[in-house]
């Protein structure tokens, strides 16, 4: 596997990740064209495969910020301009809690009162 750095922004831009962005997701491009006054994609160029990010790091004083991404020897590089997108592999980031046992504990910190009207929970059998 080969490694990719792909660069955002410039050494003072300010440029800050979507903060869902994390080691593991799988990134992925597209480059768009612009016709008519709009941005659409050509037949050809569909959205591309990259690799799964193995680094991610925020803008410093010397370097822009920057992902850093194992990709397939063969793949080329997304050319200048091009959209990034990511997705999240499902069987890691998932929302439901797992186990046999979980406690939530409530706690009011405030001197007035308060009252809870309504809570819930989503419980999923995950074995037998």
């Amino acid at each position: 596997m080969a490694t990719l750095q792909l660069n955002f922004g410039s050494i003072g831009s300010n440029f800050v990740f979507n903060s869902s962005l994390q080691v593991g997701d799988t990134v992925y491009y597209a480059s768009p064209t612009t016709i008519g006054g709009f941005n659409t994609e050509d037949d050809d160029d569909q959205v591309s495969l990259l690799g799964i990010v193995t680094s991610v790091s925020a803008e410093t004083t010397t370097t822009p910020a920057f992902i850093l991404c194992d990709i397939n020897n063969n793949i080329p590089p997304p050319p200048n301009n091009s959209y990034i997108l990511f997705s999240k592999d499902r069987a890691v980031n998932v929302s439901n809690i797992k186990g046999y046992y979980s406690e939530v504990k409530f706690n009011n910190n405030s001197k007035s009162k308060a009252e809870l009207f309504v809570t819930s929970c989503e419980v999923n059998e995950t074995s037998k």
